[in-house]
């Protein structure tokens, strides 16, 4: 650019206004905007963190003592337990709620149940016997806080079992062996009767007893064999025995009935003799006699045949 003088002159910037700086009152704002901000950010992860553990703690609920609800089946009953203790009234079927950890239920079935237990035993005539036998039993719905008391969750094996022991071998030591076949229903009623005045003492109610088999030694099984073979043949003996005897008498009195038929026969003829000739007549089949030349003279031959 050049002046009035003709002197050249350099260029000059414009001036603008001059930047001015946040105000105290507006840093203020923003420095309580921003408190703000993290005030809200740290509650809600606080929250979170309350959330997260209400979750973790409840799962561990779930995972210790179960969930805070039971049901209970229609054939069954069941215990309440606070910390061991028992509630006096037995669950009811149907679906309750319970605290996990704090309390326990505990189910009993009602019906009628069926246990197989094993026995061995030796009979009167000291025959070695393996019985298994059948026990249909329940539990009385009412007796069940008694019975939580009482038994052990595996009752059968420390109950049950030893009492049938004793039952068959008591039962068996009165029979011999074949009587242990042939009045089995006898030994299943002695067995039975003895299992209800053992089983009732723990309030287990016993509905029936089932012998399922009875198993002797290989020998006493050889020889109830051979007996019955025995036994057979003797059958078959005296069964011919009474066949020839039979046979026998029969032809005595097919004899005795043909010589009184002779007998008969013979006074009928001596006391009149032309019987014969009426029987000849009878038997005459209208054919004249033949002839033949002998010696002494003519010989008539009639033809009987058929006579």
């Amino acid at each position: 650019m050049v002046d009035s003088d003709g002197e050249s002159v350099g260029t000059v910037a414009p001036v603008g206004p001059d930047p001015v700086s946040p105000s105290p009152e507006k840093q203020n704002q923003r420095r309580e905007m921003e408190r703000l901000a993290k005030a809200v950010k740290e509650k809600a992860a606080r929250r979170i963190g309350i959330v997260a553990a209400v979750v973790v703690l409840a799962l561990a609920f779930v995972a210790i003592g179960g969930l805070p609800w039971y049901t209970i089946d229609q054939g069954e009953r069941g215990v309440m337990t606070s910390f061991g203790k028992t509630s006096p009234d037995p669950l009811q079927p149907g679906l309750g709620f319970k605290w996990p950890i704090i309390q326990a239920v505990h189910t009993y079935p009602v019906r009628v149940q069926v246990h197989s237990a094993p026995a061995s035993s030796a009979s009167k005539d000291l025959q070695l016997v393996d019985t298994t036998i059948a026990v249909n039993y329940h539990f009385e719905p009412t007796d069940v806080v008694k019975i939580y008391g009482k038994l052990s969750s595996d009752y059968e094996a420390i109950i049950i079992d030893p009492n049938v022991q004793d039952a068959v071998k008591n039962a068996t030591a009165q029979f011999t062996a074949p009587e242990l076949i042939q009045q089995r229903p006898n030994v299943e009623a002695m067995i039975s009767n003895r299992l209800k005045q053992e089983l009732g003492n723990y309030y287990i109610v016993v509905d029936g007893v089932r012998i399922v088999n009875f198993a002797f030694s290989k020998q006493f099984e050889d020889s109830i064999e051979a007996a019955n073979t025995a036994k057979q043949r003797l059958l078959q003996a005296q069964t011919q025995k009474q066949i020839s005897q039979v046979q026998a008498d029969m032809v005595v009195i097919n004899a005795t009935a043909k010589a009184r038929e002779l007998e008969l026969q013979g006074n009928a003829l001596k006391q009149n003799p032309d019987v014969a000739t009426i029987k000849f007549i009878e038997k005459w089949n209208g054919v004249l006699p033949v002839y033949s030349a002998g010696g002494s003279g003519l010989i008539p031959f009639l033809n009987v045949a058929g006579a």
